[in-house]
């Protein structure tokens, strides 16, 4: 069952979906079932359109044989010679640091650039618009270890094909597009 996966890439927006419920990603990844909700649409403009000005290149395609990881680095400002990610995401962010979801999928990122460039990177950023904050994230050993266990767990549950568990609460789902559909199964 692995080998139908060994062709396959993770993507860094199927990290963070991961990371942030592993049932949504199973139904978005595994089963291929799409639900959409206005939220999607709303994100597409903010990427289009509010950081422009402060954006030195865009939108680069990565690919990383090693780590059968891809994507699309969005955002790139350049800081001393260094192409530096910014994961830009249109929601608010109440809470003392970003959403671990959000750090690992500017992990994926920074790992992609850094096999493309072949150096080091220290740090990148996350930036919430909706709450006009910005995050300075270290790049440690820890994170990168986190971010290799949540890669062999994607690549578990491709292969076995069992449903992730519900989140404990289901508060945690309001807005989720899968909400109706998870709870009722």
């Amino acid at each position: 069952a692995f080998l139908m996966f060994s062709h396959h890439y993770i993507e860094p927006h199927q990290v963070n979906s991961f990371v942030y419920c592993k049932r949504k990603w199973f139904y978005q990844n595994r089963l291929k079932l799409q639900i959409t909700n206005d939220d999607f649409e709303i994100g597409l403009y903010v990427h289009e359109n509010h950081w422009m000005k402060t954006i030195k290149r865009k939108d680069i395609y990565l690919v990383s044989e090693k780590l059968r990881l891809k994507g699309i680095c969005d955002y790139i400002i350049e800081e001393n010679g260094i192409q530096t990610p910014i994961e830009v995401k249109k929601g608010k962010c109440i809470a003392e640091k970003p959403y671990k979801n959000d750090v690992m999928q500017l992990l994926c990122y920074i790992l992609l650039l850094e096999e493309h460039f072949k150096l080091r990177y220290t740090h990148g950023y996350i930036i919430y618009v909706g709450s006009k904050r910005k995050f300075k994230i270290n790049v440690t050993p820890i994170l990168r270890k986190t971010l290799q266990k949540c890669f062999k767990e994607i690549k578990a549950y491709y292969s076995n094909g069992k449903i992730p568990k519900h989140q404990k609460s289901k508060s945690w789902c309001r807005g989720c597009s899968y909400e109706e559909y998870c709870w009722s199964i």
